[in-house]
């Protein structure tokens, strides 16, 4: 089984526990607000035996559905920020996985792949287009090998570019192969896929 498929098994179980996690907290919060109501119904009927019940229960009923809505909406606000916690933990634990990635013997690899993923793009180039690389700061040392890849390149670093990665420019023609830009988009996609209502 590849990254790929470890770490979608992975969202989609991480998914499921949220939304299971979620649906547990409404149905508490559901069934303690309408204990809640039996017991202040309980409470008027034993106090005012000669009042109006029919008054007394509109009223009750009116307050334990604004009390319910209230609580409800708390725990909406509960579960979202503990979802956003989750969320941001995995992505913090998403990162350091990232870090040791790149620290490892197969970034560089990995890294001058992404630049032969470009090839097609760049042959239609006209010749002598310049053609700019930017990396960070900590992948200056691969300037060498990235030369040999892509003769004719000009090699930067950004300190925008934390996690590693690279951008290639040619003209107009930009690919941002970073990747902060891929745990962006990333993180983005699960927020939008996975969203409770």
């Amino acid at each position: 089984m590849d990254y790929n498929q470890t770490e979608l098994r992975r969202e989609t179980l991480f998914k499921d526990a949220v939304l299971s996690a979620a649906e547990g907290k409404s149905m508490a919060l559901i069934a303690d607000a309408q204990q809640k109501s039996g017991e202040e119904i309980g409470k008027a009927k034993a106090a005012c035996e000669a009042a109006s019940y029919d008054v007394i229960a509109k009223t009750l009923a009116h307050d334990t559905e604004r009390e319910h809505s209230a609580l409800i909406q708390e725990g909406r606000r509960a579960l979202l920020q503990h979802r956003t916690q989750l969320v941001e933990d995995m992505f913090a634990e998403v990162e350091g996985r990232l870090a040791e990635f790149t620290a490892g013997k197969g970034y560089e690899k990995w890294l001058l792949a992404k630049l032969s993923t470009h090839n097609a793009d760049l042959a239609a180039l006209p010749e002598g287009a310049a053609l700019i690389v930017t990396v960070r700061p900590d992948d200056a040392d691969f300037e060498k090998a990235i030369k040999k890849a892509l003769p004719g390149c000009t090699v930067q670093t950004d300190r925008a570019i934390r996690l590693g990665g690279l951008k290639l420019a040619a003209g107009r023609l930009l690919f941002d192969d970073t990747l902060d830009a891929a745990l962006v988009a990333e993180k983005q996609a699960f927020y939008e896929g996975g969203h409770l209502e």
